[in-house]
């Protein structure tokens, strides 16, 4: 006994040559190996979202524990800043008319306007139809983020109500969160310093990589992958979680489609919304960041596990409810003459606005 003593470790110092060990075998905090390369790929976003959830996967006991009912802690947040924590539509209105008056086009409309907030600037240029020649898109998109910063500080903008409260749940019940952005650095720590967001990862000790921001060269991005869908991938990777235990607040349209098709769930914020019929891919659809509760993010992402894990292993109203056999539904048209279903605009809704 006396020499199993000299063996003995107290806790801290155990932890330390842990943490020691895992860096030198490059595992991460539940102790998976992840080699360099890979490592590398994630931190640059040039990874399939199905290796991140290869890799990420919870085992079996892990998933045990989160599908108790006080289990809390398991889920990685994303809210989009200029989506979800801050009005900036009078900055962006003014920008693109800017913008616009500068290339010789016709300011986009309020409406228009609200539909881009949280699209990378290509993206923005397709969804309002303008023409301009590919080659010089980021000569425009330097002179678009050149105007935005002379404006940042002539335009209101404040942050949206619940926003704070929303971020010191999250980190008090031990979440992961991440805050994405199609800004530039410097634009959107301005916009978190200015209201106030900034101050409260600072004093909570948040790490600054928790800002996702899009890279200068979009030249590396996946195949099939957006912009947008890139970031997810790097937030999930940042945060160590699978998309199915990922939960993105926007109010983005697209962004919240892209996200559901990647796995993750969606809380879309009526805000920038045209129609809420626009949002009804998301799986909850809010007025206000006062309406989150910590309790619907959890309840939302185990109804994904369990959607994930099939009727036969549901329980028993679970696995009823998947097999129910919905009534028809009588139409007003017969087969021969029913009107073609356009199933983009069903789900993307008329980008005719």
């Amino acid at each position: 006994l006396q020499n199993s003593r000299k063996f003995c470790f107290t806790s801290s110092l155990f932890d330390k040559r842990f943490r020691r060990c895992n860096n030198v075998l490059n595992l991460d905090r539940s102790g998976r190996f992840i080699s360099d390369i890979t490592k590398e790929r994630m931190k640059n976003g040039k990874i399939t979202i199905k290796e991140i959830d290869r890799i990420f996967e919870p085992s079996k006991s892990e998933l045990e524990k989160i599908q108790h009912p006080l289990s809390k802690g398991f889920v990685g947040v994303i809210v989009s800043l200029e989506g979800a924590l801050v009005d900036a539509e009078v900055l962006y209105g003014y920008t693109w008319a800017v913008f616009a008056s500068d290339i010789g086009l016709e300011a986009p409309n309020p409406i228009e306007v609200r539909d881009i907030i949280g699209l990378d600037f290509s993206g923005s240029i397709l969804a309002l139809g303008w023409n301009l020649d590919n080659k010089r898109l980021p000569y425009y998109e330097k002179r678009f983020f050149d105007i935005m910063k002379i404006m940042i500080d002539k335009v209101p903008f404040v942050r949206r109500p619940g926003s704070k409260e929303l971020i010191q749940n999250i980190i008090q019940e031990k979440d992961k969160i991440t805050v994405v952005t199609m800004l530039p650095r410097e634009l959107a720590t301005k916009l978190l310093r200015i209201t106030e967001i900034a101050k409260i990862f600072e004093e909570n000790n948040i790490n600054p990589e928790c800002l996702i921001l899009p890279e200068q060269s979009s030249a590396g991005i996946v195949s099939g992958h957006t912009v947008f869908g890139q970031l997810m991938i790097r937030c999930c990777s940042i945060m160590e979680k699978p998309s199915i235990m990922t939960l993105l607040i926007d109010s983005n349209r697209r962004n919240i489609l892209l996200a559901k098709r990647m796995g993750i769930s969606c809380i879309a914020l009526k805000g920038n919304a045209a129609n809420v019929q626009y949002l009804r891919s998301a799986d909850q659809v809010i007025d206000t960041l006062n309406a989150v509760k910590m309790k619907d993010i959890y309840k939302l992402v185990k109804k994904a596990l369990k959607q994930e894990e099939g009727p036969d292993q549901q329980t028993a109203p679970s696995a009823v409810l998947n097999i129910v056999k919905l009534k028809p539904v009588s139409s007003a048209y017969s087969d021969d003459d029913k009107p073609p279903r356009d199933t983009f605009a069903d789900e993307m809704g008329s980008d005719q606005l």
